[in-house]
Formats: structure tokens, sequence, C-alpha cells
């Protein structure tokens, strides 16, 4: 048994006093108590930046239509600060009423070079398998427009691996709305609980976690970014390979 919840608790705490100093649930809860019940009846992944890796292929987009619309590039981490709502909220936000034009540059050139510079993360196919060989259930509820979404999962031969996925635009509201999570969940006959995780690498994806009552598995990263948001996640990991390790301890 790899006893690994210690490192999460280190982790969660150490990142919600750096950011907040509230106290957290992981401080009141015996470590115990907080694997009691946790084993999830399904998962929920974002896509961009959780299971592959999509860094270039959005900064080099983004920039070369902020350079087509007049205004400053963004560093990396700049984007990641910034990026995590749908393109069809943060727009009109960033453009006024020069959005729709950036939204037809940044298309144009997400279509020329998404696929081609899409990567998986490491230990992505790995964690996926761990699910799969336990039957639960998995989806991905992303803010990427569903069709470029879609394109990407059957590009690298996973339709199979996934009951559900959803994009921005499929529902009357992307995240942080919980539709998806309630339709997926519909689908495959469970309830909105915190047996059912949603993990993701930003802000909207603790909120939609909160938003449909499920437990939010925070994806930190190696460089340790700190989330900015006031809803706290329920779990912090470093990348998706701790997520089966920890259910093997769980189950131990």
């Amino acid at each position: 048994m790899v006893a690994i919840f210690p490192k999460f608790q280190q982790t969660y705490v150490s990142a919600m006093r750096e950011s907040q100093n509230f106290e957290t649930e992981v401080d009141r809860l015996p470590i115990s108590t907080m694997y009691n019940g946790m084993l999830p009846e399904a998962v929920i992944f974002d896509w961009d930046n959780t299971l592959v890796d999509t860094w270039p292929c959005i900064i080099h987009t983004m920039n070369t239509t902020l350079k087509a619309m007049g205004q400053d590039t963004w560093s990396l981490e700049e984007a990641k600060v910034r990026i995590a709502q749908s393109l069809r909220d943060s727009f009109p936000k960033m453009f006024g009423d020069q959005w729709t034009k950036a939204r037809d540059f940044f298309y144009a050139e997400l279509e020329a070079c998404h696929l081609d510079m899409l990567r998986v993360l490491p230990n992505t196919l790995e964690t996926l398998q761990f699910f799969e060989d336990k039957q639960i259930p998995i989806a991905v509820v992303s803010n990427k427009t569903g069709p470029y979404l879609r394109d990407e999962i059957q590009h690298l031969g996973w339709e199979q691996r996934f009951s559900f996925v959803a994009g921005a635009g499929d529902f009357e509201k992307d995240k942080p709305a919980p539709d998806p999570i309630f339709h997926f969940l519909k689908k495959v006959n469970l309830a909105p609980s915190r047996k059912i995780w949603f993990v993701g690498d930003s802000s909207v994806d603790v909120e939609i976690a909160h938003n449909g009552g499920c437990t939010s598995v925070f994806l930190q990263g190696e460089k340790g970014v700190i989330f900015p948001q006031n809803r706290e996640p329920h779990f912090v990991i470093q990348d998706c390979s701790e997520l089966p390790v920890l259910l093997s301890d769980a189950t131990c």
C-alpha cells in the first residue's frame, strides 16, 4: 500500500494557506475520514492541459489573434492565468463589438494547428485505462468549442474511452455552469454527490465541481500554480498519475 494522502494533505493545505488563509476541510478531518466513501462512481475530466498538452497551440493561436486585433501578446504565464472561460464568454469582454472578428481569426488559426500540435500528457493513458478497468464511467467536459474537442478525441482514437463528451456551445451555458455534469450523470444513472469527481487545471473546473455538487480535484501542475478563485478544491494533485495511486491506496 502506498501512503500518498499526506502528500495530498500537505499540498492542499499549503496551497490554501498561501492563497486564501482559510481553514480547510483537510485541516478539520483525519485522513481515515477523508478516505471513507471517497471512491468515485464516475470521473469527469477537463480536456486542455488536464489530459492533453495544448498550451503550445493555445498560446500561438491566442497571440496570433491578439496581434491581428492590435493588442499586446501574452506570455505563457499570463495565458495560464487569463484563459479559463469559453471563447463565447471571454471574447466579448476582451474585444467588445469586434469579438466576432477576433473569433474568426482565432478559429482559422486553431483549425490550422490544433491536431498537429496536440500532445498526450504523460500518464494520461494509464490513468484512463485504470478507470476503464475499474468500470468507472469517465467523461470530458471542456470549454474548448465542441467540434474541435471531438476532432481531437477522434484524432487520438479515444472515442470509445468516454461515456460522454461536452464542449463549449453544446449546452446553453458553458463551464462553470453545471448542465453538462447533470446530463452526463443522468445518462449513466447517477446523482450528483461527492462520489463524482471533477478533475481539471483551472478555476472554472473548481467552480463547476462545486456548482454540480461534486468533488473537485485540482490539477496543480509541475510549476505549482495556485488557483485564482475563492472556491477551494477538495483535493490538489500534481498530475493525473496520482489519481489511480490514490484510489488504489484507498481500496487496500
